[in-house]
C-alpha cells in the first residue's frame, strides 16, 4: 500500500543496490523506461532492458543478454538457444593472431580424355640443340632508317660477321614501305651480289609509329610486308 499511496523512491532503491555491489540490472518489462531512469540515477551501472519499444523482441532479448554476458555474468546459452539447435563453428581470426582463416579451394580433377582438351591453346617449352656451323656469303640486314648505328643492330651485324657471313645493311625509311619502292632499293644491292644473298635478317620491327598511307597499320608491319613482297 505504501508503494501505491506514497512517492516511489526509485532513485533511493537504485542507489542502495549500487552500494550493495550491484553493477548490472536486467529490466523485465514492456520497454526500457526504468533502465533510462536508472542510468540517470547511477550512471556507472549498466541497465539492459529485454524488450524495447518499436524493436523486435528477439533482437532486444539477445542484445540484453549480450550486455550482461560481456560484463562477466553467466548466461545459460544452451538453454536460450536450444529451440534453434545451433552448432559450434570456428570464428575467423583477427589480425593480431597472425593466423589466416579462409576456405581452401578444392582443386578439380582435369579429365585429360576429353576431346576438347586438344582444342585449347597451350605454351610448351622444349629444349633444342643449337645447330653448329659456319655462315657464308652475303647476308642482307634490313633496318629502319636511323638504326644502322643502334647498339642492338651493331651487335647483330657483328655477330653475323663473327660467324663467317658478310653483312650488307639496308636502311628503309618509313615512307618506303611500298613493294616497288623496296624492290628499287634492293636492285643495286642484288646487282653487286651475283650469287644473291645467302640469307636475310629483318630488324624492321624496331620501327615505331604508323604507316603514312594506312594510318591504322604500324610502320614496322608495312615495311616488313613491303620487304617480303619485294623479295618475292
Amino acid at each position: 500500500m505504501r508503494h501505491v499511496r506514497e512517492a516511489v523512491r526509485f532513485a533511493d532503491g537504485i542507489t542502495h543496490l549500487s552500494a550493495q555491489g550491484v553493477t548490472t540490472c536486467l529490466e523485465l518489462g514492456p520497454d526500457g523506461v526504468l533502465s533510462g531512469m536508472g542510468a540517470d540515477s547511477v550512471p556507472e551501472m549498466v541497465f539492459a532492458p529485454v524488450l524495447r519499444k518499436d524493436r523486435g523482441e528477439a533482437g532486444s532479448l539477445v542484445e540484453a543478454l549480450a550486455q550482461v554476458y560481456v560484463r562477466g555474468h553467466v548466461v545459460d546459452w544452451s538453454a536460450f538457444l536450444a529451440p534453434s539447435r545451433p552448432r559450434l563453428v570456428e570464428l575467423p581470426t583477427y589480425a593480431f593472431q597472425k593466423e589466416r582463416y579462409w576456405v581452401l579451394p578444392t582443386p578439380s580433377a582435369t579429365d585429360t580424355s576429353l576431346e576438347t582438351v586438344s582444342w585449347r591453346y597451350r605454351v610448351a617449352w622444349s629444349p633444342v640443340t643449337v645447330a653448329s656451323g659456319v655462315l657464308s656469303g652475303a647476308w642482307l640486314v634490313v633496318v629502319p632508317a636511323g638504326f644502322a648505328g643502334d647498339a642492338w643492330v651493331s651487335e647483330c651485324v657483328a655477330g653475323l660477321a663473327r660467324c663467317g657471313a658478310r653483312p650488307v645493311v639496308l636502311e628503309l625509311a618509313g615512307d618506303e614501305s611500298g613493294r616497288e619502292v623496296v624492290a628499287g632499293r634492293l636492285r643495286p644491292l642484288m646487282a653487286g651480289e651475283p650469287g644473291g644473298f645467302a640469307g636475310v635478317v629483318s630488324l624492321l620491327g624496331l620501327a615505331s609509329g604508323r604507316d603514312g598511307v594506312f594510318g591504322s597499320v604500324p610502320v614496322s608491319v608495312a615495311l616488313t610486308l613491303g620487304l617480303v613482297q619485294a623479295l618475292g
